[in-house]
């Protein structure tokens, strides 16, 4: 058995997350490589040259392992090692009898009263026992129960949709703005709910905790100045960093009404440097931001730009500390 990491498509590179240790890296640790392949792996790594790579020990003797690790310059390193079954190691793993299991290559369906989840069959790339529990804490602008299903150092190859019953009455001018949030105790994400006969559903690419929100809150914007016009001759840039409770759509600016595109690298600031684009004279610039539930935030304000100058120095006259002599 081999596996050669070498000439891999873009929309292969995912698979990858079958081919290492994921949870031994999403808890903090190194990239640790598996020898064979996972049953739910279909990436192209793998070569199979004499077996399937896996070591079957059915007996107490004593075998000989030899592992060839080779670089994309031909360096080669071996690790040879000897292994021997011993069935004093052998642990048996209590399972619950409330627990899941879902499966690689099929369908896994897991309900409850007011929780589901859906994933396709080439979710998974091995079998896992699926932990559920729920909670009902009041949260600030929760409309349903706190969901957790299964460990998030579980790797999820695709989309996995999620369902939630509401728990609160939800009326009916604020059934567009509800959005169904991800936790794992790290970080948070959040996609707006889509209404399912009476259900809301969204689709993440990972385990976690899923509540359901209403947010009715709109971004928050900094502001450029508090003047009618403000004068910007003497900066190079300008520079927006919008903030949400659940997450960001959409950021357009307007330079006397037409697009102006401002650089978003992934983080939280929008930067636009001026150019050409916005020559010397008056403007006025229009911020339109909208957050995942359609809350929408509008700015606007008037500048101006001209060449900067140096301010002028004031001289600042020299007084000798010595007398005068006396004729």
């Amino acid at each position: 058995m081999a596996f050669f990491l070498d000439n891999i498509d873009y929309n292969e590179t995912h698979y990858l997350n079958a081919h290492i240790d994921y949870r031994y890296k999403h808890n903090g640790g190194a990239y640790l490589q598996h020898l064979s392949r996972l049953p739910g792996d279909n990436g192209p790594v793998y070569k199979l040259l004499n077996g399937d790579g896996i070591i079957i020990l059915n007996d107490t003797n004593v075998h000989e392992v030899r592992i060839e690790v080779i670089d994309a310059y031909k360096n080669k390193s071996v690790l040879n090692f000897k292994i021997q079954h011993s069935n004093s190691l052998m642990t048996i793993a209590g399972i619950g009898a409330s627990q899941a299991v879902f499966n690689p290559n099929e369908v896994n369906v897991f309900e409850q009263d007011d929780f589901e989840i859906h994933t396709g069959e080439d979710c998974m790339y091995d079998t896992v026992h699926i932990l559920y529990s729920r909670t009902n804490e009041p949260v600030a602008g929760a409309v349903s129960a706190r969901h957790h299903i299964a460990d998030p150092s579980i790797p999820v190859h695709g989309g996995i949709t999620i369902n939630i019953k509401p728990t609160a009455t939800i009326s009916q001018e604020i059934r567009d703005k509800i959005v169904i949030r991800r936790s794992d105790g790290e970080g948070n994400s959040a996609k707006p709910a889509i209404w399912k006969r009476g259900w809301l559903s969204a689709t993440f690419n990972e385990f976690g905790s899923f509540q359901a929100f209403a947010d009715l809150t709109p971004p928050l914007v900094n502001v450029l100045g508090y003047k009618d016009t403000l004068d910007l001759s003497s900066a190079s840039r300008i520079l927006f960093q919008p903030r949400d409770n659940f997450g960001m759509k959409t950021f357009r600016a307007e330079l006397d009404g037409s697009w102006l595109m401002f650089t978003n690298d992934k983080g939280r600031s929008y930067i636009y440097k001026f150019d050409e684009k916005c020559p010397y004279g008056v403007h006025e610039l229009k911020l339109i931001v909208t957050d995942i539930a359609g809350n929408i935030t509008t700015k606007n304000w008037w500048f101006k730009r001209g060449p900067y100058t140096h301010p002028k120095k004031v001289k600042s006259k020299k007084h000798s500390g010595g007398k005068k002599k006396k004729k």
